[in-house]
């Protein structure tokens, strides 16, 4: 999932038409729950999330496995 943030409301300091398709920690572990995910890869991370625990706020309601990515990161994708 791409761009979130840590707080329930749009991004301080931007209208909420800037943020409208841009998901809170909150809602992408509520998402990703009922989509019964098993691996989530969390990426376009705003600089207000740093110093924040990003994969604790989406474990709220996300058990799965929570990947923070990183420039370059790469995956592979398995059928299972």
């Amino acid at each position: 999932m791409t761009a979130f943030w840590p707080w329930s409301g749009p991004i301080p300091g931007r209208s909420w038409s800037y943020c409208w398709s841009f998901l809170a920690t909150v809602q992408v572990g509520r998402l990703a729950a009922e989509a019964g995910v098993k691996c989530l890869v969390l990426t376009h991370f705003y600089p207000e999330v740093e110093g924040t625990d990003v994969a604790g706020q989406v474990g709220k309601h996300f058990k799965g496995k929570v990947v923070l990515a990183e420039d370059l990161m790469t995956f592979s994708i398995e059928d299972s």
